[in-house]
């Protein structure tokens, strides 16, 4: 009789061990996306970006969403239910609000639902959040070295939306070791300031301000800053 018991209990015991890992999760919520990120390219800070995630669930369990949410109010999504059934899918409708914001952006939006380990569902929203006329870069550095020659930079001055044109009609720098000259490259949509230093040769540092004066559509005078700070330490040998 004790045989038998013992038997039993060991079957029992071996029946644990070997069973499938895949069914241990049979009775488990699992939300997946296939694609989790959505890269929206450049856009102008004007708009609102919106995308549909598609989440399924592949777990044994119907998944039980308790909250969707980012880190920023400027990002929501709101899913159509809040229950999934296993082997469901369910879409979520995402949108990011732009406004004002410019350079790269990386807002995620996390799902919250009863997973065993508590870790939710993360999906993103990533771009490049550029104004109706953009300046790239946005300022100037001419670096750490003093030189025996002028040293140029240029910046581009863009246009991101087609029906908004402009012109630029000066810019003046208020440091005179920096000169400034422009030209259209493309009629209304884009211009090329470049900033000359002609005094490359001075040490220390100096601190300016680059202002291009247009048309309406610039939104007022563009200040583009720009700094210069040089150091001759160890000698002209020193200069590269």
């Amino acid at each position: 009789m004790q045989a038998r018991h013992v038997g039993v209990i060991v079957a029992i015991f071996f029946a644990n061990v070997w069973l499938p890992t895949g069914s241990r999760a049979e009775g488990e919520a699992q939300l997946i996306c296939e694609e989790p990120n959505f890269a929206f390219g450049t856009r102008v800070n004007t708009e609102m970006v919106r995308h549909t995630f598609m989440m399924r669930n592949v777990g044994g369990a119907t998944a039980v969403i308790s909250r969707v949410h980012s880190t920023c109010g400027c990002t929501t999504a709101n899913p159509t239910r809040m229950q999934i059934p296993p082997g469901e899918a369910e879409p979520v409708a995402a949108q990011f609000n732009l406004h004002g914001r410019t350079g790269p952006q990386n807002r995620p939006l996390f799902v919250n639902y009863n997973s065993v380990s508590n870790v939710p569902l993360r999906l993103s929203i990533t771009g490049t959040a550029v104004a109706e006329v953009a300046v790239e870069p946005g300022s100037i550095y001419f670096g750490l070295h003093a030189s025996d020659n002028p040293i140029t930079q240029t910046v581009r001055i863009r246009s991101y939306v087609s029906n908004t044109l402009f012109a630029v009609t000066g810019s003046t720098s208020s440091a005179v070791r920096f000169t400034t000259h422009w030209e259209e490259k493309v009629p209304g949509q884009e211009y090329l300031l470049v900033v000359t230093d002609t005094q490359p040769e001075l040490t220390g540092e100096t601190n300016a301000v680059v202002i291009v004066t247009g048309s309406a559509a610039l939104k007022g005078p563009l200040r583009i800053p720009v700094r210069k700070m040089a150091s001759n330490r160890g000698g002209a040998g020193a200069r590269r």
